[in-house]
């Protein structure tokens, strides 16, 4: 298998999205203009949570479409979705069953998918694209743990528009 991924814009503030799950504030900052077709042709699966999954059906075209996909949920999607398959189980036999996966693995928001992935270090590379906007309220990027996590910063490198991109390695 190759990495587990978290790639994700965050707020100076450290949140993914606005209370009500909105990423308008995303809109002047395009992912194209930030190296994302370069990352996505590295990616073979997608996972998510069920809010991400639900917020992305909403969406004129499915933004994953030729990736693998799972949703992590304790209910049926409605209605399915043919690429998309669901994960109820622990993260760890699901990591090991993504381990015959081609490509990286791609964590698509959610800061409690993000932290089940943290606690059972699972995740290989963050990589986190600091917007330059204060959002002050909204969902974190991380949901709260007792568990102490280290990381190695790999990479900081300042973009256009303010944003900055850090990449950290974990559990090497």
């Amino acid at each position: 298998m190759g990495q587990v991924r978290l790639y994700i814009a965050v707020s100076i503030d450290g949140y993914i999205a606005a209370a009500d799950g909105g990423v308008d504030w995303l809109a002047p900052y395009p992912a194209e203009q930030f190296g994302f077709d370069a990352f996505i042709a590295t990616i073979g699966t997608v996972v998510m949570g069920r809010k991400t999954h639900d917020q992305a059906r909403s969406f004129d075209t499915w933004p994953y479409a030729g990736k693998r996909t799972i949703v992590l949920t304790t209910r049926p999607l409605e209605p399915p979705h043919a690429d998309v398959e669901t994960w109820s189980g622990e993260i760890g036999p699901l990591c090991d069953a993504l381990g015959k996966s081609r490509g990286d693995v791609w964590l698509v928001g959610g800061s409690s998918v993000t932290r089940a992935f943290l606690d059972a270090r699972r995740i290989d590379r963050l990589e986190l694209y600091v917007i330059p906007i204060l959002l002050g309220s909204g969902i974190r990027l991380f949901a709260e743990s007792p568990v102490l996590q280290q990381a190695r910063l790999a990479d900081a490198t300042m973009l256009a528009q303010g944003v900055v991109r850090l990449t950290y390695d974990l559990w090497r």
